[in-house]
């Protein structure tokens, strides 16, 4: 939610769609700030959370870690990456990339 807010609130193919559905709302550059601060967080909280583990929820892979490299990934539309502050997530999406799921 935290990508979805910063890109509807920023990116000019979204003005006035700030929200889905048919009404149209006007974006608002503050959420979009909120949306970016949010995704900052969830790198952290993530990168905590994978210290000393392979895996999010379990010990082994699960949906948790599907919806993780998603989110970790479509954050690139909005100019987020994960980078050195993010050890532990650098280090399982690494790990991600090669399960042979991701070759496809």
């Amino acid at each position: 939610m935290a990508i979805a807010e910063a890109l509807r609130n920023s990116a000019p193919a979204m003005a006035n769609r700030a929200l889905p559905g048919p009404v149209d709302y006007p974006q608002i550059p503050e959420l979009a700030q909120r949306g970016l601060a949010r995704v900052q967080q969830f790198f952290a909280t993530l990168d905590t959370r994978l210290a000393g583990r392979d895996f999010i929820a379990t010990d082994r892979f699960s949906i948790a870690d599907i919806t993780a490299v998603v989110a970790v990934d479509f954050a690139r539309v909005v100019k987020v990456r994960v980078d050195e502050r993010h050890a532990h997530l650098m280090r399982w999406r690494a790990a991600m990339a090669l399960r042979p799921a991701m070759a496809l």
